[in-house]
């Protein structure tokens, strides 16, 4: 019986060793190196189509509205009835939603891809000139002005 433990023993050693030296031989062979060329490739990509993103939307945003002349929708059913004018004076007032997990960011333009231009404080009155698409133009504290999302805050009348 002692025999039989010995035997036992000894297999589970030599399992034990054969195991590790496989993990080990794994661990110094690895069958393939992370393709760090194909994730640069993919982040210059990401990086390009940001910035024609940007370019695109700013030319939709700077762009006077086109007016429809057939029932078939179109660009100018997806510019703005207004231009962005800063020279009429804003109607109402918007301000962040209370108790928002995240900040209120206010950006360049309409996009959250663009450039961000600030946040909004926290029970603070903002004017707006407009809304379109779901984004408001607010009027910020140092005089610029800048878009937020609709649903990031609320109107104040």
């Amino acid at each position: 019986m002692t025999r039989l433990w010995h035997v036992l023993l000894l297999v589970l050693i030599l399992t034990n060793s054969v195991g590790l030296g496989v993990i080990y031989w794994k661990l110094e062979h690895p069958k393939q190196q992370f393709p760090y060329a194909l994730l640069e490739s993919n982040l210059q990509a990401q990086s390009e189509t940001s910035a024609k993103l940007t370019s695109l939307q700013s030319l939709i945003t700077s762009t006077s509205p086109l007016r429809a002349t057939t029932g078939v929708l179109g660009v100018a059913d997806l510019l703005p009835d207004k231009v962005r004018d800063a020279t009429t004076s804003p109607t109402t007032f918007v301000t962040a939603i209370k108790d928002s997990p995240l900040s209120v960011k206010a950006y360049k333009e309409q996009a959250e891809f663009s450039t961000v231009l600030g946040q909004l404080i926290p029970d603070y009155n903002y004017p707006y000139y407009t809304k379109v698409n779901d984004w408001y133009l607010i009027l910020l504290s140092d005089g610029k002005t800048g878009w937020v999302k609709a649903s990031t805050v609320t109107e104040v009348k």
